[in-house]
């Protein structure tokens, strides 16, 4: 299976192209998750090129549950046959994305959702790199008035996942916050494949204590691939 992706005004177009299966399924669920990793509004996945397995359909349940939390983008699934909309539709997709029999259809219905408020700052892995990003979160959190998050839980999650970047990839960090009322989502996004990992820290390890304080004191946390290298690792704080 072949998938493209393309940057349309408003959303991201991920259009896969030949059999849609269980052994296919997850380069569809990966271009989706990257294409989201960019923080667009929405993410369209067009299944009008593909010949679809129905049990590999339940993918796409998983996918809008990830947007969900993060990066709060929404979803839209174009299918032009009508069984593959009732395929859907059984399976309780369009409780969960916006679905419809062409692109046009689904990207309007998309619109009518207000964006979530998003910014974003490119650093350079360094020894500074944590310290502006406290200051880039403390920015934003002013200009959104946060009034129902703990903004000192806050930044020591984005401080460890900075610090965490700088020390294991060593590339060009990129700090995305988005907020949505109770609600902060932070993400740290770097061009390093290898994923986190926590260790068990001893008592006088002055490392090694990040990753079980980001889960510590977030809601939720996870790790999701970029294209076209690297990762994004997001963590919510309520």
């Amino acid at each position: 299976m072949r998938v493209t992706t393309t940057e349309r005004r408003g959303y991201t177009l991920v259009s896969p192209s030949g059999v849609l299966s269980r052994r296919t399924v997850g380069d569809l669920r990966d271009a989706m998750l990257k294409a989201a990793a960019e923080q667009p509004d929405a993410v369209v996945c067009d299944l009008r090129a593909v010949v679809v397995d129905p049990a590999s359909l339940t993918m796409l349940l998983l996918v809008a549950e990830q947007l969900e939390q993060w990066p709060m983008c929404s979803f839209g699934v174009v299918a032009a046959e009508p069984s593959l909309r009732s395929a859907l539709a059984a399976l309780g997709v369009p409780r969960r994305a916006a679905v419809g029999a062409c692109v046009a259809d689904v990207a309007a219905a998309l619109s009518a959702a207000a964006p979530a408020a998003r910014v974003r700052l490119r650093l350079i892995a360094g020894r500074r790199a944590p310290g502006e990003a406290r200051a880039f979160l403390a920015n934003a959190a002013r200009g959104w008035a946060i009034d129902q998050v703990d903004l000192d839980d806050a930044t020591l999650v984005l401080d460890e996942l900075v610090t965490n970047a700088v020390l294991h990839a060593g590339t060009e960090i990129e700090v995305m916050l988005n907020m949505l009322p109770g609600r902060l989502r932070l993400a740290v996004a770097d061009q390093a494949r290898p994923v986190p990992m926590g260790r068990s820290a001893l008592r006088d390890d002055e490392n090694g204590r990040g990753l079980a304080l980001v889960e510590a004191l977030s809601l939720r946390w996870g790790v999701i691939p970029r294209r076209p290298d690297g990762k994004v690792v997001w963590a919510v704080i309520g």
